[in-house]
């Protein structure tokens, strides 16, 4: 199996899939990048109200569904019944496009080659509890071990939450 480290540079991820001509973070976005021959995908992690772990950019629906809402107040069967419609970039026609919904992290975790890259941005604060965390660790796990899995976000504390489940993430520079 290949590494994400092993890889030839640069690496080419694709940002929310390919969001320029499909519905960003979706199946089809997903499957049109992968297709292309990306090495790595981007996707943005929330939790529902019941713990799931979902693949949508923004705190609420509205943006690129067709409903509204913010996802951390409502169940996974709430948010699964938005249609994905939009994209922070793509002109394409939404009616091609009739039955995205937002994807599950262990949905989009079965869905992509074991292969090809991920690349997770923690967005949910939730994350940096350590019963959530671990939950987030307990799914990629399989990854972690491949090497095909990276964490980011804006939030240190979410990474280091993380990192406390998953000895298997090398630590950076000067937090050994």
């Amino acid at each position: 199996m290949t590494h994400l480290l092993d890889l030839p540079r640069p690496l080419v991820m694709a940002h929310r899939g390919d969001a320029v001509h499909a519905p960003e973070n979706t199946f089809a976005a997903f499957k049109l990048a992968l297709d292309a021959g990306v090495d790595l995908l981007e996707t943005d992690l929330w939790l529902t109200a019941d713990d799931v772990l979902v693949c949508h950019h923004d705190r609420t629906l509205e943006r690129v569904t067709d409903s509204t809402g913010a996802i951390p107040e409502m169940t996974l069967a709430q948010v699964k019944e938005a249609r994905v419609i939009g994209s922070y970039c793509g002109a394409f026609d939404a009616t091609s496009y009739p039955d995205e919904r937002v994807p599950t992290l262990e949905e989009l975790l079965a869905f992509v080659p074991q292969d090809k890259g991920l690349a997770l941005e923690l967005k949910d604060p939730r994350l940096g509890e350590p019963a959530r965390a671990a939950q987030l660790v307990d799914l990629i796990t399989p990854r972690i071990e491949a090497r095909t899995v990276m964490l980011l976000s804006f939030h240190a504390d979410l990474l280091w939450a993380a990192r406390e489940h998953a000895p298997g993430f090398d630590s950076p520079p000067g937090r050994e």
